[in-house]
Protein backbone atom coordinates (compact mmCIF):
# COMPACT_ATOMS: atom_id res chain seq x y z
CA UNK A 1 0.00 0.00 0.00
CA UNK A 2 1.46 3.25 -1.23
CA UNK A 3 1.15 5.35 2.46
CA UNK A 4 3.57 7.99 0.94
CA UNK A 5 1.73 9.88 -1.52
CA UNK A 6 0.67 12.84 -0.51
CA UNK A 7 -2.86 13.82 -2.69
CA UNK A 8 -4.55 10.38 -1.93
CA UNK A 9 -7.97 10.28 -0.76
CA UNK A 10 -7.97 14.40 -2.28
CA UNK A 11 -5.61 15.72 0.64
CA UNK A 12 -3.98 18.09 -1.65
CA UNK A 13 0.02 18.86 -1.81
CA UNK A 14 0.53 19.21 2.14
CA UNK A 15 4.38 18.04 1.86
CA UNK A 16 5.64 21.72 1.56
CA UNK A 17 3.42 22.49 4.71
CA UNK A 18 5.12 19.01 6.45
CA UNK A 19 8.63 19.99 5.43
CA UNK A 20 8.32 22.68 8.74
CA UNK A 21 7.84 20.04 11.01
CA UNK A 22 10.52 17.31 9.98
CA UNK A 23 13.62 19.27 12.13
CA UNK A 24 11.30 19.20 15.69
CA UNK A 25 11.36 16.79 17.63
CA UNK A 26 9.27 18.26 20.00
CA UNK A 27 5.62 19.34 18.83
CA UNK A 28 3.86 22.45 19.21
CA UNK A 29 -0.10 22.46 19.52
CA UNK A 30 0.02 23.64 16.11
CA UNK A 31 2.54 21.58 14.82
CA UNK A 32 0.37 18.18 16.29
CA UNK A 33 -2.40 19.55 14.65
CA UNK A 34 -0.71 19.87 11.41
CA UNK A 35 1.29 16.42 11.17
CA UNK A 36 -1.96 14.24 13.12
CA UNK A 37 -3.73 15.98 9.94
CA UNK A 38 -1.60 15.26 7.23
CA UNK A 39 -2.22 11.05 9.09
CA UNK A 40 -5.60 11.54 8.88
CA UNK A 41 -5.88 12.25 5.37
CA UNK A 42 -3.30 8.74 4.72
CA UNK A 43 -5.94 6.38 6.46
CA UNK A 44 -6.05 3.72 6.22
CA UNK A 45 -2.18 3.04 6.59
CA UNK A 46 0.02 0.11 6.86
CA UNK A 47 -1.60 -2.79 8.71
CA UNK A 48 1.00 -4.12 11.51
CA UNK A 49 1.23 -6.27 14.15
CA UNK A 50 3.97 -5.25 16.12
CA UNK A 51 5.13 -5.15 19.53
CA UNK A 52 7.90 -2.57 20.78
CA UNK A 53 8.68 -2.35 24.26
CA UNK A 54 5.95 -4.06 25.17
CA UNK A 55 3.62 -1.75 23.33
CA UNK A 56 1.85 -3.23 20.29
CA UNK A 57 0.89 -1.11 17.15
CA UNK A 58 -1.71 -2.15 14.52
CA UNK A 59 -1.24 0.61 11.40
CA UNK A 60 1.71 2.79 10.52
CA UNK A 61 2.14 5.79 8.49
CA UNK A 62 4.85 7.72 6.73
CA UNK A 63 4.72 11.33 5.88
CA UNK A 64 6.58 12.75 3.28
CA UNK A 65 8.56 15.20 6.15
CA UNK A 66 10.47 11.98 6.63
CA UNK A 67 8.40 11.07 10.44
CA UNK A 68 6.54 7.59 11.17
CA UNK A 69 3.66 7.55 13.31
CA UNK A 70 2.36 4.14 14.41
CA UNK A 71 -1.25 3.96 15.74
CA UNK A 72 -1.52 1.77 19.43
CA UNK A 73 -4.21 -0.54 19.49
CA UNK A 74 -5.69 1.23 22.50
CA UNK A 75 -5.96 3.72 19.69
CA UNK A 76 -3.53 6.57 21.24
CA UNK A 77 -0.72 7.38 18.69
CA UNK A 78 3.09 7.42 18.38
CA UNK A 79 5.29 9.60 16.48
CA UNK A 80 8.50 7.84 15.78
CA UNK A 81 11.91 10.18 15.96
CA UNK A 82 12.09 9.84 19.69
CA UNK A 83 9.25 7.61 20.44
CA UNK A 84 7.07 10.03 22.32
CA UNK A 85 3.85 8.98 22.16
CA UNK A 86 0.32 10.45 22.43
CA UNK A 87 -2.44 8.92 24.63
CA UNK A 88 -5.95 8.78 23.09
CA UNK A 89 -7.69 10.40 25.34
CA UNK A 90 -5.60 13.63 24.81
CA UNK A 91 -5.60 13.28 21.59
CA UNK A 92 -9.25 12.21 20.58
CA UNK A 93 -10.93 16.34 19.77
CA UNK A 94 -7.61 17.18 17.69
CA UNK A 95 -7.85 14.09 15.91
CA UNK A 96 -11.35 14.84 15.59
CA UNK A 97 -10.29 17.81 14.26
CA UNK A 98 -8.10 16.85 12.29
CA UNK A 99 -10.52 14.37 10.24
CA UNK A 100 -12.94 17.03 10.20
CA UNK A 101 -10.52 19.42 8.21
CA UNK A 102 -9.78 16.73 5.81
CA UNK A 103 -13.08 16.17 4.98
CA UNK A 104 -13.78 20.05 4.78
CA UNK A 105 -10.40 20.25 2.33
CA UNK A 106 -11.59 17.56 0.33
CA UNK A 107 -15.02 19.60 -0.96
CA UNK A 108 -12.39 21.68 -2.51
CA UNK A 109 -8.61 22.07 -1.47
CA UNK A 110 -7.73 25.00 -3.06
CA UNK A 111 -10.38 27.04 -1.62
CA UNK A 112 -10.56 25.55 1.72
CA UNK A 113 -6.83 26.29 3.13
CA UNK A 114 -5.82 25.26 6.88
CA UNK A 115 -6.42 29.52 7.61
CA UNK A 116 -9.86 29.63 6.06
CA UNK A 117 -11.46 26.62 7.69
CA UNK A 118 -10.18 28.12 11.01
CA UNK A 119 -11.66 31.63 9.84
CA UNK A 120 -15.16 29.81 8.88
CA UNK A 121 -14.88 27.98 12.52
CA UNK A 122 -14.26 30.93 14.29
CA UNK A 123 -17.83 32.46 12.23
CA UNK A 124 -19.44 29.33 13.34
CA UNK A 125 -18.28 29.40 17.47
CA UNK A 126 -18.71 33.27 17.41
CA UNK A 127 -22.06 33.25 15.33
CA UNK A 128 -24.19 35.85 16.80
CA UNK A 129 -27.94 34.79 18.03
CA UNK A 130 -30.80 35.52 16.21
CA UNK A 131 -34.57 35.58 16.79
CA UNK A 132 -37.57 35.44 14.57
CA UNK A 133 -37.41 38.99 13.58
CA UNK A 134 -34.32 38.55 12.53
CA UNK A 135 -34.37 36.09 9.99
CA UNK A 136 -33.84 38.02 6.20
CA UNK A 137 -35.01 35.34 3.37
CA UNK A 138 -32.16 36.05 0.70
CA UNK A 139 -31.42 34.06 -2.38
CA UNK A 140 -34.45 31.49 -2.86
CA UNK A 141 -37.76 30.90 -1.67
CA UNK A 142 -37.28 27.96 0.48
CA UNK A 143 -38.45 29.97 3.71
CA UNK A 144 -41.65 31.02 1.80
CA UNK A 145 -41.96 27.75 -0.24
CA UNK A 146 -41.82 25.36 2.94
CA UNK A 147 -43.11 27.22 4.94
CA UNK A 148 -40.80 26.94 7.99
CA UNK A 149 -41.51 29.33 11.09
CA UNK A 150 -39.08 31.97 11.46
CA UNK A 151 -39.26 30.97 15.53
CA UNK A 152 -38.01 27.70 14.07
CA UNK A 153 -35.55 28.56 12.11
CA UNK A 154 -33.72 30.92 15.10
CA UNK A 155 -34.05 27.88 17.08
CA UNK A 156 -31.99 26.02 14.76
CA UNK A 157 -29.63 28.43 14.15
CA UNK A 158 -28.87 29.17 18.27
CA UNK A 159 -28.93 25.71 19.25
CA UNK A 160 -27.80 23.27 16.39
CA UNK A 161 -26.92 19.43 16.92
CA UNK A 162 -24.56 20.19 13.95
CA UNK A 163 -23.38 22.66 11.69
CA UNK A 164 -21.70 21.50 8.11
CA UNK A 165 -20.05 24.07 5.28
CA UNK A 166 -21.25 23.33 1.86
CA UNK A 167 -18.84 23.19 -1.10
CA UNK A 168 -20.24 26.82 -2.11
CA UNK A 169 -19.44 28.21 1.61
CA UNK A 170 -23.08 28.38 2.82
CA UNK A 171 -23.43 27.15 6.48
CA UNK A 172 -25.55 24.21 7.09
CA UNK A 173 -27.27 24.21 10.78
CA UNK A 174 -29.19 20.57 11.49
CA UNK A 175 -31.91 19.98 14.55
CA UNK A 176 -34.05 17.68 15.15
CA UNK A 177 -35.17 16.78 11.71
CA UNK A 178 -35.04 20.81 10.35
CA UNK A 179 -32.28 21.89 7.95
CA UNK A 180 -31.68 25.48 7.85
CA UNK A 181 -29.08 26.86 5.15
CA UNK A 182 -27.77 30.33 6.03
CA UNK A 183 -24.71 32.79 4.51
CA UNK A 184 -21.00 32.33 6.21
CA UNK A 185 -21.12 36.17 7.12
CA UNK A 186 -24.68 36.92 8.29
CA UNK A 187 -26.33 33.50 9.78
CA UNK A 188 -29.70 35.63 10.05
CA UNK A 189 -29.38 35.72 5.89
CA UNK A 190 -31.16 32.31 5.23
CA UNK A 191 -31.22 30.75 1.80
CA UNK A 192 -33.45 27.78 2.61
CA UNK A 193 -34.88 26.00 5.75
CA UNK A 194 -37.14 22.77 5.45
CA UNK A 195 -38.16 19.42 7.41
CA UNK A 196 -39.81 19.65 10.54
CA UNK A 197 -41.76 22.60 10.96
CA UNK A 198 -42.47 22.97 7.49
CA UNK A 199 -45.23 21.98 5.13
CA UNK A 200 -44.76 20.08 1.29
CA UNK A 201 -44.29 22.72 -1.40
CA UNK A 202 -46.25 22.37 -4.51
CA UNK A 203 -43.04 22.06 -6.60
CA UNK A 204 -41.85 18.72 -4.50
CA UNK A 205 -45.02 16.90 -5.50
CA UNK A 206 -44.28 16.19 -9.00
CA UNK A 207 -42.43 13.97 -9.96
CA UNK A 208 -40.68 13.27 -6.08
CA UNK A 209 -42.47 9.73 -5.11
CA UNK A 210 -41.96 10.54 -0.93
CA UNK A 211 -44.86 13.05 -1.63
CA UNK A 212 -47.82 11.70 -3.13
CA UNK A 213 -50.55 14.19 -5.51
CA UNK A 214 -52.45 15.77 -2.96
CA UNK A 215 -50.31 16.21 -0.28
CA UNK A 216 -49.16 19.98 -0.67
CA UNK A 217 -49.65 21.87 1.98
CA UNK A 218 -49.06 18.90 4.86
CA UNK A 219 -46.86 18.82 7.51
CA UNK A 220 -43.27 18.21 5.62
CA UNK A 221 -41.37 14.94 7.44
CA UNK A 222 -38.35 15.36 9.47
CA UNK A 223 -35.17 15.47 7.81
CA UNK A 224 -32.97 12.26 8.39
CA UNK A 225 -29.46 13.88 8.48
CA UNK A 226 -27.67 10.35 7.08
CA UNK A 227 -30.28 10.31 3.95
CA UNK A 228 -29.51 14.01 3.19
CA UNK A 229 -25.88 13.92 3.50
CA UNK A 230 -26.28 11.28 0.92
CA UNK A 231 -28.15 13.13 -1.21
CA UNK A 232 -26.37 15.70 -1.52
CA UNK A 233 -23.09 14.37 -1.81
CA UNK A 234 -23.90 13.43 -5.30
CA UNK A 235 -25.04 16.99 -5.83
CA UNK A 236 -23.07 20.42 -6.71
CA UNK A 237 -22.82 21.03 -3.10
CA UNK A 238 -22.06 18.44 -0.97
CA UNK A 239 -21.29 19.09 2.91
CA UNK A 240 -18.59 18.33 5.29
CA UNK A 241 -19.12 18.57 9.26
CA UNK A 242 -17.20 21.96 10.85
CA UNK A 243 -19.17 21.76 14.36
CA UNK A 244 -18.93 20.32 16.43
Amino acid sequence: MDVDTPNRRGLGDDSSDLQRTRHKDDLSGEDFDLEMEGVEGRRPGREIDRKIDGIRYSEEIQLPNGHTWRRRIDGGWCRFSRRKCFPKNNTKRRQRRARRNHEIRQLDPKKFTKQEIQRIRSKVTGRKRVDGSDINEVGHSGTTSHQVPNNVIADVINNPQVVFVSKNGNLVFFKRGTIVITKLNDVSEVATAFGRGGRIPSRHVEPDKRFPAGSTGAPEPPVVLKDYIAEVSNSPYPVARIWP
